[in-house]
């Protein structure tokens, strides 16, 4: 029972110090606790809180015994106070709210009753003087002090006596970081050693090391038995421990221990700046061991070579590398091991061998990439394995297959383990396995149940609830244990439930049943697989579906049959659109949502549907056939300001339609008189009109269908926004324009046939692009209109510029469109000749090209690259070729734009708008034909592009080839004239082949004289004194690059050598391609600058070998003609930057 002593000027009938005043504080009395150490229970702590500043005030000791006297002797019966001494042990906290100094005093002419106090004294954010600490023993005496990290035990400068010392058993010291001159424990003041010490706790400042003399400790401390250090370094070599000894018959009486009890022998070493391997040395009973923060990178064998009894050893945080094989050997007692925080990159075999009894085993936050099947072969009693935070992706087949009767927990998260083991789940013990945070996709979980044994997860199950200390028949079922694969990779389980083979289906099932599985922050996808699963099985899963959008945040559980599509293959389902059929067979789902399209398609599949057109820029919502098969149409977050009224007749099957946040300004009448049942419609623009007075009366009857009818707004003839159901009928008015009545004259007449006439010339006149492009539309007729093409050798009908953030609208509405009417579409990201800067590259692009389109918007005007481009083509176009540009803008670009040349182009008129619905023909009208080929042409291309692989049984490839090159290329290989070479890394046999076997051989039927650089130089020959000569006569060198190439030192010699070369060069000397993901760590410096400025390409592009034969093709002295006196140079752009 605690009981409150609040005590307040307690001290003005005691004597006090000369100069203090007597402190006020509350002493709170507490029950019994067991004290740090050892297993001794003090008979109660009392805690001294002193308030506000009372700095160099006084407790009295007499008045603070006096009180535990009385306490002690109430709890104890009220017995007689002249009964024999009485020991008891009392934990005195000092605490101060405030950092403060106080004293102790006692008044000697009183004596101490029969009462006897074995004190352990602990101070917090108090400073205490070291020469009144003997004052305590005036009522019993210390047998530990503790000092936290905010006090200070003040010592003067010289040594004085520490009476106090023969009885303490535990000292905790520190040294206060806010005292910079404190460079010295307390203890170091004192004249007497301190023999009965066992328990010994040091902490220096971090930022502040303290080094200390081993020989001190063990002059000071002969008895220790519990050494802990932290941010303190040797000065010489420790052995440790230094003597080995029992508590002593004197010391049992004063701490309450039996004659067997023995001190457990430990040290601890904190954050110090030692090397372990010649300052420390154990040798004798230890039984913990723990060094932390000592940075230890590679780890001896002889560290407890001498060392017996061990049970614990912690060796985290010191960025190990590596652990010797021998480390632990002959240390079959320990118990438990921690390898934490380490920089392990694998671990020997053996290394845990002698363990038999291990029962905890801490490896995580390590380098570990793979785990030896051996590893944990002995340790057949492990309870508890942390692998989390390494690199595993794959563990052994019977990985701890030795622990299925003794593991419990398994923490193997934030791995990136593409397996589960299978072992733990046969575990009889096992509690937690813990793969949150790994690469565990559904597809796993289904090998997994098809691996798993039902036999042995059932016995598994019922050894569990035969052993387990809580399970009762008759009571509670045992707790479900638990499987953590949150925030893995999981979107389905694709596991084949066939009648045949039902084996997987009941693993699953019994999975379920036996473990609690955790499933948050996986990117499920409720779709028809999983609810087959759900069904059948009758599984219930409280996992959260992320996928699709409209079932995001709901449980697996709550979801039905009718909710839940799976994809399908129909006729008519619109481009780039997706297409679905509910799991009941309800419907058919047309997903065109986040697509860019100005209309709805023409066609749809038949039948029932649901079309989701959100966000897809729809303009207008015209009538088609199949909207009367339509039950659900989503056209929120478009672009519509106008639904036809023969459209909204055909939405009589509707049931939901969403129109929200669109750019309405009234809805035809007709939509009040279909069958739809639910209508949103919020975050339209409707206009306070005669045209919307009918909706006002219809959205206050209780039969509307329109959901959010309560917050519909509209804007009235004065700009000011109101709710619908708010306003009144007079305010639903059209402005009406009266004619005025006057007397028709003849010359008025004729005035006013000649504005017509005037007006219909001027709007001839500034829609004449328009006209002529409706003309070419629904006539095909071409008038006033000359069209300049390049010369015959364009490989390009056009390049499309854009920024990438337009990238979907150009892909969706120009590339494709212009590519399904048979025109030749270059990309400026994917197809600038490689081996070129960035801006040589897409200037041979546009020297090929016979149209240029612009895309531009706001972001465009803002890219440096674009407006050089556009420098480039205008210059072109005004020069050599008119009509070569054709330019798309967005909306804002009149009011933003700065470029000169471009303004111009815009005040002509010279340009087409996104949002135009006459886009698409305006660009086919201004493409004006199409690239024409010769007839024979495309067969010779076919035959050229058509070699494959299995035509060419053995290729040498520096000798003369029959039937595979060219006359000329025949001749040169005869002459050993190469005028291309390739190098790649001959240690990868996919790409060997690839090579050898389609590249070369395609670029030789091309007439390139092509050649393995390596196959140049005898075999064993260094290639670095021979390879100058053989690059100087090379006009390309084709380098396919990779990751070992990157470890190689020849290969490195090779890539700098050609680097050097092709930057100096004024073609492009070098085409480089990746093969595989590129460490960007490992390359050189020279090699990020050039890929940072260059343009390179992928060996995994599908069209790789055509485009490193168009590069080819640019040599030095092309045929092309670019104008000396261009005022566009690089100097308009940085290329690495760009890139």
């Amino acid at each position: 029972m605690r009981q409150m002593i609040l005590i307040c000027l307690a001290f003005y009938f005691y004597m006090s110090v000369a100069g203090s005043k007597p402190c006020v504080f509350s002493s709170d009395l507490d029950r019994k606790k067991s004290l740090n150490g050892l297993n001794i229970t003090s008979d109660g702590n009392v805690l001294f809180y002193l308030i506000g500043n009372q700095d160099n005030c006084s407790i009295d000791l007499d008045f603070v015994y006096e009180q535990t006297r009385l306490y002690t002797f109430e709890k104890t019966s009220k017995r007689n106070l002249d009964e024999a001494e009485v020991l008891v042990h009392k934990e005195y906290n000092f605490f101060c709210d405030k950092n403060m100094a106080l004293h102790f005093i006692t008044n000697n002419m009183n004596d101490a009753g029969k009462l006897r106090i074995a004190i352990a004294l602990e101070v917090s954010r108090c400073d205490v003087y070291l020469d009144e600490l003997s004052l305590f023993l005036k009522y019993g005496n210390i047998w530990s002090i503790t000092q936290n990290n905010d006090s200070m035990i003040r010592a003067p400068s010289h040594r004085i006596s520490c009476l106090f010392s023969k009885h303490i058993r535990i000292v905790t010291a520190n040294i206060n970081c806010d005292d910079v001159t404190l460079t010295q424990f307390f203890w170091e003041s004192c004249k007497e050693i301190f023999e009965k010490v066992s328990i010994l706790q040091l902490k220096a400042c971090k930022i502040k090391h303290v080094s200390i003399y081993p020989e001190t400790l063990v002059k000071n401390f002969p008895k220790l038995q519990w050494l802990q250090l932290e941010n303190i370094d040797l000065s010489t070599r420790m052995t440790f421990p230094w003597i080995y000894s029992k508590v002593g018959t004197a010391d049992q009486d004063v701490l309450g221990l039996s004659s067997e009890t023995e001190v457990t022998t430990k040290i601890g070493i904190y954050n110090s700046k030692f090397d372990t391997r010649t300052m420390l040395r154990f040798s004798g009973y230890i039984t913990e061991v723990i060094i932390n923060n000592v940075d230890v990178k590679v780890n001896e064998n002889q560290m407890f070579k001498d060392v017996t009894g061990l049970h614990q050893v912690d060796l985290s945080s010191n960025n190990l590398t590596e652990i010797n094989e021998l480390l632990f050997e002959k240390q079959s007692e320990i118990q438990g091991i921690h390898l934490k925080d380490n920089k392990l990159i694998n671990l020997p075999e053996h290394v845990f061998k002698d363990q038999h009894k291990l029962l905890f085993l801490d490896l995580s936050n390590n380098l570990l990439s793979s785990v030896d099947s051996n590893l944990l072969k002995n340790q057949r009693y492990l309870q508890e394995l942390h692998l989390e935070n390494n690199r595993l992706q794959f563990l052994p087949q019977y990985f701890l297959k030795e622990q299925i009767n003794s593991l419990m927990f398994l923490y193997l998260h934030s791995n990136p383990l593409k397996t589960i083991p299978v072992m733990p789940f046969y575990g009889t013990q096992i509690e937690i396995i813990d793969l949150h945070g790994s690469s565990i996709t559904g597809k796993n979980i289904a090998e997994l149940v098809g691996i798993l044994h039902l036999y042995g997860i059932l016995k598994a199950g019922a050894e569990r609830e035969k052993f387990h200390p809580t399970f009762k028949v008759g009571k509670l079922p045992l707790q479900r244990r638990e499987i953590d694969l949150s925030f893995c990779k999981i979107r389905d389980i694709p596991l084949d439930l066939n009648i045949k083979n039902p084996r997987p289906g009941l693993n699953l099932l019994e999975l379920f049943k036996s473990f609690y599985i955790k499933g948050d922050g996986n990117p499920f996808t409720c779709n028809c697989q999983l609810h087959k699963v759900k069904q059948q099985l009758g599984i219930k899963m409280d996992w959260t579906c992320m996928y699709p959008q409209e079932l995001q945040g709901r449980l697996v559980t709550n979801i039905s049959e009718s909710e839940v599509y799976c994809p399908v293959n129909v006729t008519d389902c619109p481009i780039l659109c997706a297409c679905y059929i509910r799991h009941d067979n309800s419907s058919l789902i047309v997903d065109c949502r986040n697509i860019s399209m100005l209309t709805l398609p023409l066609k749809m599949p038949k039948g029932r549907m649901e079309l989701w057109f959100k966000n897809t820029s729809l303009f207008t919502l015209e009538p088609r056939d199949y909207l009367l098969n339509v039950s659900v149409l989503d056209l929120s977050e478009n672009k519509l300001t106008y639904i036809s009224p023969l459209a909204a007749t055909k939405l009589q099957n509707v049931v939901s339609l969403n129109l929200e946040n669109n750019y309405l300004t009234s809805l035809p009448v007709q939509i009040k008189y279909t069958n739809i049942s639910r209508i949103s419609l919020t975050g339209n623009a409707f206009l306070c009109d005669c045209y919307t007075r009918w909706m006002r009366a219809w959205l206050h009857d209780r039969l509307c269908p329109v959901t959010d009818w309560n917050i519909i707004k509209c804007t009235d003839n004065n700009k000011k926004v109101n709710k619908f159901i708010n306003l009144p009928d007079s305010i639903f008015v059209c402005n009406e324009i009266k004619a005025p009545r006057i007397v028709i004259f003849p010359s008025v007449v004729i005035g006013s046939i000649l504005f017509v006439i005037t007006v219909l010339s001027l709007t001839i006149y500034f829609q004449r692009f328009t006209i002529r492009v409706l003309l070419y539309m629904f006539f095909g007729i071409r008038i006033c209109d000359g069209f300049a093409d390049n010369p015959d050798d364009v490989k390009h009908d056009c390049v499309v510029f854009y920024d990438k953030n337009d990238g979907d609208f150009v892909e969706n509405n120009i590339k494709i469109y212009l590519s399904e009417s048979g025109y030749k579409v270059a990309d400026m990201y994917k197809d600038p000749v490689i081996g070129f800067t960035l801006l040589e590259g897409i200037k041979k692009l546009i020297n090929k090209s016979r149209r240029v389109i612009f895309c531009m918007t706001i972001q465009s005007l803002n890219s440096e690259l674009m407006l050089t481009l556009w420098r480039l083509a205008s210059e072109r176009a005004m020069k050599n070729i008119p009509g070569s540009i054709i330019l798309i803008v967005d909306k804002d670009i009149k009011a933003n734009c700065t470029e000169e040349s471009m303004k111009l182009y815009i005040k002509n008129g010279r340009y087409l708008k996104m949002d135009s619905t006459l886009m698409h023909k305006s660009i086919e009208y201004l493409m004006s034909s199409r690239i024409q080929l010769d007839p024979n042409q495309g067969e010779n291309d076919l035959e050229e592009y058509c070699i494959e692989s299995n035509q060419v049984d053995k290729i040498n490839l520096c000798e003369n080839i029959p039937n595979v090159a060219s006359t000329v290329v025949q001749k040169s290989l005869a002459e050993a004239k190469h005028d291309i070479y390739i190098v790649y890394p001959d240690v990868l046999e996919e790409l060997h082949q690839l090579t050898r076997y389609e590249v070369i051989p395609f670029l030789r039927q091309n007439n390139r004289n092509v050649c393995v650089l390596q196959d140049e130089f005898v075999f064993g020959e260094d290639i670095r004194f021979g390879i100058e000569p053989k690059l100087d006569e090379a006009k390309h060198v084709i380098f396919i690059l990779s990751n070992e190439i990157l470890e190689d030192d020849v290969n490195q010699f090779i890539l700098t050598t050609i680097l050097t070369k092709a930057v100096v060069s004024s073609s492009n000397y070098l085409l480089l391609f990746s093969y595989g993901q590129i460490d960007v760590d490992k390359m050189p410096e020279n090699l990020k600058k050039y890929v940072n400025s260059y343009i390179t390409a992928s060996v995994n592009d599908p069209n790789f070998k055509e485009r490193m034969l168009e590069a080819l093709m640019f040599e030095e002295n092309d045929s092309e003609k670019e104008d000396a006196n261009s005022v566009v140079t690089e100097s308009y752009v940085d290329d690495a930057n760009i890139i």
